[in-house]
């Protein structure tokens, strides 16, 4: 799987729409999403279910920072973290944003 791009939510700056494919084969399974948002040398994690997303498919999946987006350093997602899903390639599941 593979994060495609993210955005922030026109609602709300403290949520991100995330563009997640499955660029295999074979159908993903139900993994988790993790975003590391920095801010003045702190680093908060928050994670999120994703749900199994069909081989060639997109799912798109809103996640609450819990901050603003904008106040940030650096903010970075990782899908299927941890690594639970058999992928033909390990190497793309990481993504910055910002």
């Amino acid at each position: 799987m593979t994060i495609e791009c993210a955005q922030i939510d026109t609602n709300d700056d403290r949520k991100l729409r995330i563009q997640i494919i499955n660029k295999g084969n074979a159908n993903a399974k139900v993994c988790n999403m993790k975003i590391f948002y920095h801010r003045s040398g702190k680093v908060m994690v928050r994670s999120t279910t994703v749900s199994p997303i069909p081989a060639g498919e997109t799912l798109w999946v809103l996640m609450d920072v819990g901050a603003p987006i904008s106040a940030a350093s650096k903010v970075t997602m990782r899908v299927d973290d941890p690594n639970r899903v058999r992928e033909s390639n390990e190497g793309n599941n990481s993504y910055t944003y910002k």
